[in-house]
């Protein structure tokens, strides 16, 4: 039997973190890669510089060949599934989207979306929802609004790559270990911790890109003097992450504002077999506070949290062997496109 093709639409950074694409190929479908990165992200630099200074024939005509592409692909016959991680809002206009719905019936064509972002009632995101077959989306809260629009919505979340299922031995040399991208709101947080880090003596390392240049750097030595010596200023590939959390007594897991559940991240420590520290959540998934997590309320509850942990091991390891428990198998990333791919509901 021939494997069915997949045309996946996906940016090039969430095809490398997550590996879609290469999921999608172990589980026997053939895909056929769309890039979703935007004009200014794919453009020279003289091309960003003249479309910051309002030149915007650049980017319609990489709209107009992006679109080209894909409705020749979709018309070709050689689609069975369509696939965007996220919605292509930023490529296709509305009447965009009754084209595809109107092709999609004619080839018999599954239409499926992915969003991994908060949609925040976002009713114009709504409206394009409509138009897909099945929408997975990683925010309980999301599916339910959905639904009540009478979109066909089901929870999905993202889970975790088999990277962090396979963690070596736990080696616990730092203290309180946090990667992300520097958010305001995150630094906030960092800043606290590092102040009273250096107080207590405790190990900590903030990983992330924290600055670009020379310049930036000594920039944001200047604005975070507490944060900077414990930065590590890289991004790290999913092996070298894995690696920091078995040697973290305490992952910190900071979410962006406007989700309510758990992200990715959360479920790459749990399946890690690490502790995770988290700010409160409205749903957690599987998983129990207090039990396989632990939430934090505010800048004191997060600094009472980390010294609570720190000096009690027998607890703060129960949790985490629990924390694994509580995902694996059931929640790898692998589990949730195979759920996606049936028509299924997790």
């Amino acid at each position: 039997m021939q494997n069915k093709k997949i045309l996946l639409c996906i940016t090039e950074r969430n095809n490398q973190i997550l590996g879609l694409q290469t999921t999608l190929e172990a589980q026997g479908y053939d895909v056929i890669l769309i890039s979703a990165d935007t004009y200014e992200n794919r453009c020279s630099y003289w091309e960003k510089k003249l479309y910051k200074l309002g030149r915007k024939s650049g980017e319609q005509k990489y709209l107009q060949k992006w679109r080209q592409d894909v409705f020749s692909l979709l018309e070709s016959g050689q689609v069975d599934i369509f696939f965007t991680l996220n919605l292509p809002d930023e490529f296709l206009t509305l009447d965009d989207m009754h084209r595809l719905q109107e092709i999609a019936l004619q080839k018999k064509i599954r239409t499926i979306t992915w969003i991994v972002d908060p949609l925040l009632n976002n009713k114009f995101c709504m409206q394009y929802c409509t138009f897909f077959d099945a929408v997975y989306t990683y925010e309980k809260n999301d599916e339910i609004w959905l639904q009540n629009q009478g979109v066909n919505a089901a929870y999905c979340p993202v889970g975790y790559r088999d990277e962090y299922e396979h963690v070596g031995p736990q080696r616990h040399d730092i203290d309180v270990f946090f990667i992300g991208t520097p958010y305001k709101d995150r630094l906030a947080l960092l800043n606290v911790l590092a102040i009273k880090g250096k107080e207590k003596d405790w190990k900590l390392l903030f990983a992330g890109p924290f600055y670009k240049n020379p310049i930036k750097k000594l920039i944001f030595r200047l604005r975070y003097p507490a944060i900077y010596p414990y930065v590590v200023n890289k991004t790290m590939d999913a092996a070298e992450i894995a690696d920091y959390y078995g040697r973290a007594k305490i992952c910190l897991n900071i979410h962006t504002s406007g989700a309510e559940g758990l992200n990715p991240r959360a479920f790459d420590i749990l399946a890690a077999g690490a502790f995770q520290l988290v700010d409160e959540r409205q749903y957690y998934d599987q998983c129990e506070v207090g039990r396989d997590i632990v939430s934090y309320q505010d800048e004191a509850s997060l600094i009472e949290k980390v010294s609570y942990y720190l000096e009690n091991d027998e607890v703060r390891d129960n949790i985490a062997v629990a924390g694994r428990d509580a995902v694996v198998p059931t929640r790898s990333f692998a589990s949730s496109v195979a759920y996606m791919m049936q028509g299924n509901k997790l």
